[in-house]
């Protein structure tokens, strides 16, 4: 399952394809050209686009292998809606709505447990 990675964190690629593209350029720092080349080059040879040591933009040979289980989905959406909590406890601290402060976060977290849903009754 391929990941985005977002602050060094991987998380499954429904969160990360549904970040707005300024979103995505705020946790990836690469020009337009040289990522559609990555992307291009990624598809071509069956690659995904993954952070190298240093956290730039690499390709890396897609592995498939039955160590991805459910449950290791479960806990990335998990890891996501965690490190999302913040948002939840400022709005209701200051009376705002989650919606309207942060509609993107919203919606992924809405998301999220309705894949952690789906993916738990497959156990």
């Amino acid at each position: 399952m391929y990941y985005g990675t977002i602050n060094g964190e991987r998380y499954p690629k429904e969160i990360y394809n549904r970040l707005s593209k300024d979103k995505q350029k705020e946790f990836i720092e690469i020009d337009d050209d040289t990522m559609k080349a990555l992307v291009s080059k990624a598809n071509e040879t069956n690659c995904d686009i993954m952070p190298d040591e240093n956290g730039n933009p690499a390709l890396q040979a897609r592995v498939v292998d039955e160590a991805e289980t459910i449950s290791d989905q479960i806990n990335s959406y998990k890891r996501y809606l965690s490190q999302t909590d913040w948002c939840v406890t400022k709005c209701y601290e200051l009376g705002l709505s989650m919606i309207e402060k942060y509609p993107e976060v919203y919606n992924l977290r809405a998301d999220a447990r309705t894949q952690i849903n789906v993916l738990e009754s497959k156990l």
